[in-house]
């Protein structure tokens, strides 16, 4: 099991050059900031002409956009603490027999090598799912829906977290992982496997297509893909930005994508606030643009017209090529649960963002802190 060593903040922040490498192309990968979450073993280099696009690739042939860095707040060896009973909640939807079709499968993962935590987390896990799954609820309502999350149920309409067990080295690398599951039979087409791995490596990570054709045909429509966050950044934020990504945001073609801006290997938005959203080629790069208010950092698509719309006006991007909103993993106008405002909600103290105009010799730890969760809630 990989084992990582964190100095202290200001020591990392001191070090850290002001592009993180993951604009790197021509056959080399970027270099391993392990501190940071950001390793690129077991990824091929990106190759603008290849079917990914300016994508990594995995071993496999898929696709994904590299890992997400740790923010600010969170540390990759600090693993996010179980939830309180008084905190935990277990809601979502239920929709036919809790299996057939196309499905999230959430799983607890670990190495054979690693402690089982799975009795301590299991609850926890729900609920990140159950907070997760409100995320994409409110961030349909803005424009008009009632979007859920079609997950694998049990008895009860309980959300299953599998419980499983790989490999020694099957935390090492994402393409490790995937190669582990795949082994064990998690590879259903109508699945989206998302992992709450109990490992130190990744901040999250996962299988992202180049696919921007509307409808049925796009390669998101099904499975399986792969999403994995570690143990440092569980919570719900993180779990939403790693299962969109295998929902097919943010394509290249989005009227906001990062893509090939200041080295981006895209998969992220410029628009901000915005859960998907942030300077991912690291060094400030590419600039963002503060269009939405910093409460929306809770929210799916800034001014939905990049990846998230319920209803997109016709002729539109999104009416037009890929919108995850219409992913059949989603359950369409779906209110068979309470309305999120009823249950303890999402919402996560949130972290002030960069300046409109950041400089781009900013370290690009300050600029990654609006990604995902800082997992303390307001209580």
């Amino acid at each position: 099991m990989r084992v990582v060593l964190l100095a202290a903040l200001v020591g990392l922040i001191a070090q850290t050059p002001a592009r993180t490498g993951a604009q790197t192309q021509g056959g080399e990968l970027p270099p391993n900031r392990a501190e940071f979450g950001l390793i690129y073993d077991g990824l091929l280099p990106r190759a603008a002409a290849g079917p990914c696009g300016n994508r990594f690739v995995l071993p496999d042939g898929s696709c994904t956009h590299g890992p997400d860095p740790v923010p600010p707040g969170l540390d990759i060896a600090v693993d996010v603490p179980a939830l309180p009973d008084e905190r935990q909640i277990s809601e979502v939807v239920c929709d036919g027999d809790g299996v057939t079709g196309k499905r999230v499968q959430v799983m607890y993962v670990r190495a054979t090598d690693a402690a089982d935590r799975y009795a301590q987390y299991a609850s926890s896990i729900r609920t990140w799912a159950s907070q997760m799954d409100d995320l994409f609820y409110l961030s349909a309502q803005e424009t008009g829906g009632s979007l859920r999350v079609r997950f694998v149920t049990g008895a009860g309409c309980a959300l299953q977290v599998l419980n499983v067990v790989v490999p020694a080295n099957g935390d090492d690398t994402f393409s490790a992982s995937i190669s582990a599951l795949r082994a064990l039979g998690h590879a259903r087409s109508d699945r989206k496997y998302l992992m709450f791995f109990d490992a130190r490596v990744y901040c999250g990570i996962a299988q992202f297509a180049n696919d921007d054709r509307a409808g049925a045909v796009n390669l998101h429509n099904s499975g399986p893909m792969y999403g994995r966050v570690d143990a440092g950044c569980w919570g719900a934020k993180t779990a939403a930005h790693e299962l969109m990504h295998t929902l097919g945001a943010v394509q290249d073609s989005a009227p906001n994508t990062t893509n090939n801006l200041g080295g981006s290997s895209g998969g992220h938005c410029t628009d901000e606030y915005d859960i998907m959203c942030y300077s991912d080629a690291g060094g400030g790069q590419p600039p963002m643009r503060n269009l939405c208010p910093q409460a929306h950092d809770n929210r799916f698509d800034c001014n939905n017209d990049d990846y998230f719309h319920s209803n997109p006006p016709a002729g539109s991007y999104l009416a037009t090529r890929w919108n995850a909103a219409k992913n059949a993993f989603l359950i369409q106008a779906a209110a068979t649960i309470a309305p999120a405002a009823t249950r303890p909600p999402p919402t996560i103290t949130v972290t002030p963002g960069p300046s409109p105009t950041p400089s781009p010799t900013v370290d690009p730890l300050t600029l990654t802190q609006k990604v995902y969760v800082a997992i303390a809630r307001k209580r």
